[in-house]
């Protein structure tokens, strides 16, 4: 069998029996127990798993893929270590599914800024496989995506203040890709930078209530 990437799992009240699943993916430089401090949060029906990324960084926590600090587009990120993320988070998706008797048609994927950039790729990227995205402080990153078939519903959030990834990167790509007037689609933005407001919080937490059962 496949080894799995670390992960963190809040197993749903009726497990042993199958539940739908919210897969956490953190930020650049975080770990695994970043976004599973929102499990308090996350509805109680749902098994809860926070992945952690392959790579260890020098200065503490961990990463999806390097970062280039430059500020053209398409020297951002290091492509070759970000699909190979993508692809192991998708192997250990499946894995995970199997093992904990999860719900193969209601998978959910919640992402912070590297996380998000993912989240988007894999739900362009396996059609029918993601039911759900919550993308905070990301974008959509063409040169991650093989096609841009939509079969998922998403929310999508930003800064407006965002020193670490630029508004308009949200804006442009989001909007390019994602209609939302359509009502399975939302795109929020917060007077505030690269972290998620309590507003965000809320906002996001009552769209995964509302479509927890659509």
């Amino acid at each position: 069998m496949s080894k799995t990437l670390n992960y963190k799992i809040q197993k749903a009240p009726q497990y042993p029996k199958k539940s739908g699943v919210i897969f956490l993916i953190h930020g650049y430089g975080s770990n695994s127990d970043d976004l599973f401090s929102f499990k308090t949060y996350l509805p109680k029906n749902l098994s809860i798993i926070s992945l952690e990324a392959p790579i260890e960084l020098e200065m503490g926590g961990f990463a999806w893929y390097s970062i280039n600090y430059n500020q053209d587009f398409k020297k951002w990120s290091n492509e070759e270590e970000a699909i190979s993320s993508i692809k192991k988070i998708y192997q250990t998706i499946n894995i995970l599914l199997k093992k904990y008797n999860l719900d193969f048609n209601d998978i959910s994927l919640l992402g912070f800024s590297q996380g998000a950039i993912l989240s988007w790729a894999i739900g362009f990227n396996y059609p029918n496989f993601i039911r759900r995205i919550i993308a905070l402080s990301g974008y959509i990153n063409e040169d991650l995506i093989d096609n841009f078939n939509i079969t998922f519903k998403a929310f999508s959030s930003h800064g407006i203040i965002d020193p670490i990834i630029p508004i308009d990167w949200a804006r442009s790509t989001i909007k390019k890709h994602i209609n939302i007037e359509n009502d399975n689609f939302i795109y929020n933005e917060y007077n505030d930078g690269h972290t998620v407001t309590e507003n965000n919080l809320l906002d996001f937490l009552n769209w995964i209530n509302k479509t927890s059962f659509i």
